[in-house]
């Protein structure tokens, strides 16, 4: 219980110095999240952008996705009162459904881009310069 390193990654406390990440680690990510233009022109490819703008993307997605469903019960009601009752019941469960579909697709290219640039760190510490 007496354990000098126990505070460490508690609350309130640094992580253990050999969790801290390098100033030459720092210096890297702010680069890479804050050039979106630099990311763009990067023609070796060592950079990814798709993380900067995933999130306006999935606000673009939910945007037309209501303005569709919006569409599609003013449709149904001027088709008739039972197409309009029928697109204002199963359009939201739906759009629901897509947009469940979609966050997931999102979700799983996040992750598959945050694994590229964790293993790119990783080979960069192992490889000697």
């Amino acid at each position: 219980m007496n354990d000098p390193t126990a505070a460490y990654g508690g609350p309130g406390y640094p992580p253990p110095p050999s969790q801290r990440p390098t100033a030459e680690a720092q210096a890297a990510a702010e680069l890479n999240a804050s050039s979106f233009f630099g990311g763009l022109f990067d023609f070796g490819f060592t950079r990814f952008i798709t993380l900067s703008f995933l999130k306006f993307i999935y606000v673009l997605v939910v945007v037309v996705m209501g303005l569709a469903l919006l569409v599609v019960i003013v449709l149904g009601f001027a088709a008739g009162p039972l197409p309009g009752v029928v697109a204002l019941i199963l359009g939201p469960v739906v759009a629901l459904l897509y947009l469940v579909w979609i966050r997931m697709g999102m979700e799983f290219l996040a992750v598959v881009f945050r694994m590229a640039g964790d293993i790119h760190a990783i080979r960069a510490r192992q490889l000697p310069l």
